[in-house]
């Protein structure tokens, strides 16, 4: 569901890969997350909006589509 909706914008260049936080502790503690999954979204090198849902309602959110 989620990939079709990044598909259909044309978001790939966007999303990044998973992080496996048993492998990347430190970036876990960095970012603060505290359950998974985390999806955090950044504008300009800045947090702009956590989740620990995804959805296409939320993607547009962000996205503004």
């Amino acid at each position: 569901m989620v990939k079709n909706f990044i598909d259909e914008l044309a978001l790939n260049s966007y999303i990044r890969k998973n992080i496996l936080l048993d492998r990347k502790g430190m970036l876990a503690k960095e970012f603060k997350i505290i359950g998974v999954p985390t999806f955090i979204f950044f504008k300009n090198g800045e947090e702009v909006y956590r989740a620990h849902t995804f959805s296409n309602k939320l993607l547009r959110e962000v996205f503004g589509e």
